[in-house]
C-alpha cells in the first residue's frame, strides 16, 4: 500500500487532546474523546509518529455462496500468507483455537507458510486458549513439531474467568493483525469475518507488550499443568519489561488519507502498562456519535454468569435518546434464549433498529459452527469506527483476552460503513420483532 500524505492534527491545532474524565452521562463526549489517554497517562503518550513504513488495510472472510464479497477488501488466507511470508525473525500468533479440515486447503495453506517459515529460521510463537486445546488439540501439535516452534496454552478461565478470545499475529514486531478471524478453516471459507492489519512499529509493539505478558502465563502444550510453574503463578499482572504507550499513531491508508489509531484490550485486570481498556472506549466511542451508530457482533448479552454488565447496552439506548439512528446488526444465534430478551429490549427502544443475520446452509450440507456473520466493529458518524475480537457480552470484557483497534480519521470509518450496508441491505438480514417468538437455529453437532 502507498503512503499517505502527513495531516495536520486535531484540525490543525497541535495541543493536548482532552483528557476522558467521563465515561458516561447524557451528553456525548467530544469528537475524538475515544481516542485520548486515560487520567495518569505521561503527555508523551499522545505524541504521533511519522508516516514511515505505515499502513492500514481491512481484511476479510467471506461465506461461499453468498453474494457478501466486498472486491476492495482482500481476504483472509492470502494476506495471512504474505504476512508469514515476509517474516524474517518471529511470528507470533494468539488464537481461541486452531481447526483444520482434511477436506479444505485454505488454512492448510496458511500452516504451510508457517512450516516454510521455519524451514527459513523464523521462530514462531503461538498461544491458545487452554480449555479449547482440549477440542481441537491436533493442529496446534502440529504447529509444535515444526523447527523453531513453540506452542504454549492460557488458562484465562483460570485467571481472570473467561477465555482466549483475542485473534491477532505479530511480524517481527514491525506489521499485525487483529480481526474476527479465528484459525478455523470454516472461519476463512464458511463464516463472515472482519480483521485490519496493521505496518506500525509502535502499534506492533504495543500488542507485543500483551503478546509477551499472555505469553509469561502460558504453560508448553507437551507439559502438564502442574509440571509448568509459569502456568500455576496467581500473579495475573506479569507484564513486559518496558512498557508501551497504545497510541494513538498517525497512520497512513493510502496515498493523502491517514488515521489516528491506538490499541486497547480486555479484561481489566490483565493489561500491560500503557494499554488501556476497551470497555470505556467503546462506550466513549458510542457516546460520541451524533447522527449515526451502526455495529455488528456475533452475540449481545451483557450477562456474565450472575452479573449484568450495563455499559454498552446503556450506551446504545442513550444515543438513540438524543436522536442518533442506531442499527445493530446480530447473528440469529441470538434467537436462543440467553440473548433473545436482551436483543428484544434493544429492538423495542425508540430509535434503535435490530436485525438477524440467517445465512443459508452450504450447497454440501450442514457445517456446525459455521454459516454465520462473526465480525465485531462499530462505526460512529462515519469518522469513528472500533474493530475487535471481543462479542457484546460480559464476560467478553470482563473476564476474557480480548484485543481492540480504534480508529479516527482518514476514509477507514467510512469504508467499514460501507461493509456494515452490505450486510443489512443483504437478503440474509431479518428486522427483530420485540414481541415474535423465534426458534434457535441449529448451530452445533
Amino acid at each position: 500500500m502507498t503512503r499517505g500524505k502527513a495531516s495536520r492534527w486535531w484540525g490543525g491545532r497541535p495541543g493536548v487532546l482532552p483528557r476522558l474524565l467521563r465515561l458516561q452521562g447524557a451528553a456525548p463526549l467530544g469528537a475524538l474523546s475515544f481516542l485520548v489517554t486515560l487520567p495518569g497517562q505521561p503527555l508523551s503518550a499522545l505524541e504521533l509518529p511519522g508516516l514511515a513504513g505505515a499502513a492500514i488495510e481491512l481484511v476479510e472472510s467471506v461465506p461461499v455462496e453468498t453474494p457478501l464479497d466486498n472486491p476492495l477488501i482482500r481476504n483472509t488466507p492470502e494476506v495471512w500468507r504474505e504476512m508469514i511470508a515476509h517474516a524474517d525473525s518471529l511470528i507470533e500468533i494468539e488464537t481461541f483455537y486452531v481447526s483444520a479440515d482434511t477436506a479444505e486447503e485454505l488454512l492448510d495453506g496458511v500452516i504451510g507458510e508457517l512450516e516454510s517459515a521455519t524451514r527459513r529460521g523464523v521462530t514462531i510463537r503461538m498461544l491458545a486458549d487452554a480449555g479449547f486445546a482440549r477440542t481441537y488439540p491436533e493442529m496446534l501439535a502440529h504447529v509444535a513439531s515444526l523447527k523453531h516452534a513453540e506452542v504454549r496454552l492460557l488458562d484465562v478461565k483460570r485467571l481472570w474467568g473467561g477465555v482466549l478470545h483475542a485473534k491477532c499475529m505479530a511480524i517481527d514486531r514491525d506489521e499485525l493483525f487483529v480481526g474476527s478471524q479465528n484459525w478455523d478453516w470454516r472461519s476463512l471459507e464458511h463464516v463472515r469475518e472482519l480483521g485490519i492489519r496493521i505496518r506500525h512499529p509502535g502499534m506492533t509493539a504495543a500488542i507485543g507488550s500483551i503478546l509477551m505478558m499472555d505469553w509469561s502465563l502460558g504453560r508448553p502444550l507437551d507439559t502438564t499443568a502442574a509440571e509448568s510453574p509459569s502456568s500455576q503463578r496467581d500473579d495475573a499482572s506479569v507484564t513486559s519489561t518496558a512498557p508501551l504507550g497504545a497510541g494513538p499513531f498517525r497512520i497512513g491508508v493510502s496515498r493523502g488519507d491517514t488515521a489516528v489509531v491506538r490499541l486497547a484490550a480486555s479484561p481489566p485486570q490483565a493489561l500491560p502498562p500503557g494499554i488501556p481498556w476497551d470497555e470505556p472506549l467503546l462506550v466513549a466511542l458510542i457516546d460520541s456519535a451524533s447522527k449515526t451508530l451502526c455495529a455488528q457482533v456475533l452475540t449481545f448479552d451483557p450477562v456474565s454468569g450472575r452479573q449484568y454488565h450495563e455499559a454498552l447496552e446503556g450506551a446504545l439506548k442513550r444515543a438513540a435518546a438524543r436522536g442518533v439512528r442506531v442499527r445493530l446488526m446480530l447473528s440469529n444465534w441470538n434467537k436462543r434464549s440467553g440473548s433473545l430478551p436482551y436483543v428484544k429490549s434493544l429492538a423495542a427502544t425508540p430509535g434503535i433498529e435490530v436485525r438477524f443475520s440467517n445465512l443459508p446452509e452450504w450447497s454440501g450440507g450442514f457445517i456446525p459452527y459455521a454459516r454465520v456473520e462473526h465480525p465485531k466493529y462499530a462505526v460512529a458518524d462515519d469518522e469513528f469506527c472500533w474493530i475487535g475480537t471481543s462479542n457484546w457480552t460480559g464476560e467478553g470484557f470482563h473476564g476474557s483476552r480480548n484485543l481492540s483497534v480504534f480508529i479516527s480519521g482518514g476514509r477507514l470509518p467510512a469504508t467499514v460503513g460501507n461493509y456494515f450496508e452490505t450486510g443489512w441491505q443483504s437478503p440474509f438480514a431479518e428486522p427483530v420483532d420485540p414481541c415474535a417468538d423465534y426458534l434457535p437455529p441449529r448451530i452445533g453437532e
